[in-house]
């Protein structure tokens, strides 16, 4: 299982970065919210921004400058009241990590994403920040999503993913 899961985000990352896509462009309206990538669970690994969110379409690239796990002093300005996705990679030994979440941010408000590692599988969650304290995250409208297609180029919310998720499980089949 976990040679399968191995496979998966390489061939992911392999499509990745074949696949031409435009530059991410920071939201110059006000209508914008704000996403953190703590240092401590992100220093290794990849993200992948999706415009789309509700067909993990409109891959956006990113440039030094605008990588969230290069800037971790800085949080990541994003789209608000639109439905975008972040697809979360990342391994461990021989085990991979890959969690589409999909959610809408309420205008100025202000998450962090979790990532955490239990056993062979991760877990990814999005969490709200009010008065600097974590808070659930449940009016982000977060849904987990699987890759389908032929080329993996789309997708749907996952079987028995919750709207109001808190903790998202990935690498089990």
């Amino acid at each position: 299982m976990k040679i399968y899961w191995s496979i998966i985000t390489i061939f992911s990352l392999f499509i990745i970065g074949c696949v031409k896509t435009s530059p991410y462009i920071k939201p110059s309206s006000e209508n914008k919210a704000f996403i953190e990538f703590p240092k401590s669970e992100f220093s290794d690994g990849f993200v992948q921004y999706m415009e789309d969110g509700e067909n993990c379409g409109d891959i956006k690239s990113f440039t030094d400058e605008t990588n969230p796990l290069k800037n971790f002093e800085v949080a990541m300005e994003v789209p608000a009241n639109k439905r975008i996705a972040f697809n979360i990679i990342d391994t461990r030994f021989l085990t991979s990590c890959n969690v589409i979440l999909s959610f809408e941010l309420p205008k100025n408000s202000k998450y962090r994403f979790k990532k955490k590692w239990v056993g062979e599988h991760c877990y990814a969650s999005l969490v709200k920040i009010s008065n600097g304290e974590e808070t659930d995250g449940s009016d982000a409208k977060v849904k987990q999503m699987i890759l389908t297609g032929l080329n993996n180029d789309s997708c749907k919310v996952k079987n028995n993913a919750n709207s109001s998720l808190s903790e998202t499980l990935n690498g089990t089949p």
